[in-house]
């Protein structure tokens, strides 16, 4: 690992910044927050990045999918299975790992149920229970690494979401 992660100093690096109006992501997360009857569920944004996501595989389905790594004699990967289920993997940070758990069918799901798995999941992870069903079939990983995690697509899909 330390030969890897020193080896991974000597690749360019740059930044990239922009900024985006989410007044209205922001708006219907407070909203929602406020429910009637809605006090034990609070939704952060995660779960409205992971529902984007899920919107957006729906236009780009060749994103949720497995390759297989037995390549021509050119060297060129010619298959791979574009997978039904969106199953999104999302990193959990907990005292002494990091795991990456994912949501079973978000393309099915509310940002509500969105939520409330990702809080089983981490309860799930802090108390040492994850299983391997919990763990295995994931179709696609998002990273929380604030407004990165989404393309100019994605973006356009979560502030037109409705």
């Amino acid at each position: 690992m330390t030969k890897t992660m020193t080896n991974s100093t000597l690749i360019p690096k740059f930044l990239f910044t922009d900024e985006f109006n989410v007044d209205k992501l922001v708006k219907m997360r407070s909203e929602a927050n406020n429910l009637p009857g809605n006090k034990k569920l609070k939704l952060t944004y995660t779960p409205f990045f992971i529902k984007a996501v899920s919107l957006a595989l729906n236009d780009f389905p060749i994103l949720n999918s497995i390759v297989n790594p037995k390549t021509g004699e050119d060297g060129y990967i010619y298959e791979y299975i574009i997978k039904k289920n969106h199953n999104i993997s999302v990193a959990i940070d907990c005292p002494d790992s990091l795991i990456v758990p994912n949501i079973k069918n978000v393309q099915e799901k509310s940002v509500m149920q969105i939520q409330k798995d990702l809080n089983m999941l981490r309860e799930k992870a802090e108390s040492k229970r994850l299983t391997s069903e919990d763990l295995n079939g994931g179709t696609f990983s998002v990273s929380n690494i604030g407004i990165y995690i989404l393309s100019f697509q994605l973006l356009n899909i979560l502030l037109n979401f409705k």
